[in-house]
């Protein structure tokens, strides 16, 4: 079994959480791999890219990803870009937190699980990317961090 989902979070720029905050069990794995990337001159906390992976001996690895692209200062060929223009498009007019904002970031945080805890943990992470960010799962009906544990963590 391989588990695979993809969440959208919609986000004003705030300084992202230290790495190890993503996915912490990955972290304490016996055997995990990491990389990441910063982008832009504030490189203190602005990931563009961090990747996970944890290892198992039968070979059937989770693999955590996040992707951040920011209206400004972001590549607008992007293929995050079009959440940008669908704000511009006039989507998500009832997210105050998204049409308010002055750089919008969009982050793809994605998980190949091959156990239920590591896609737990996939949904706890979101869930804490949601509050840390006050943003919104754009492709899962918009959810705040607070609808988003109610549905999924909880």
């Amino acid at each position: 079994m391989k588990i695979y989902s993809e969440i959208i979070v919609l986000f004003e720029h705030v300084a992202m959480p230290g790495e190890d905050d993503f996915c912490p069990a990955f972290w304490q794995a016996e055997e995990f791999d990491s990389d990441g990337d910063f982008y832009g001159d504030d490189v203190v906390k602005d990931w563009t890219t961090l990747k996970l992976t944890k290892h198992y001996a039968n070979g059937r690895n989770s693999d955590f990803q996040l992707y951040v692209h920011r209206e400004k200062s972001g590549d607008a060929a992007h293929e995050l870009a079009r959440y940008i223009q669908h704000r511009n498009d006039g989507h998500y007019k009832e997210k105050k937190q998204v049409q308010d904002a002055k750089n919008l970031c969009v982050a793809s945080l994605q998980i190949k699980a091959t156990s239920l805890e590591d896609y737990r943990e996939f949904l706890r992470t979101v869930h804490f990317f949601l509050e840390h960010t006050g943003g919104i799962a754009a492709n899962v009906g918009g959810f705040d961090a607070w609808d988003f544990k109610t549905e999924f963590v909880d």
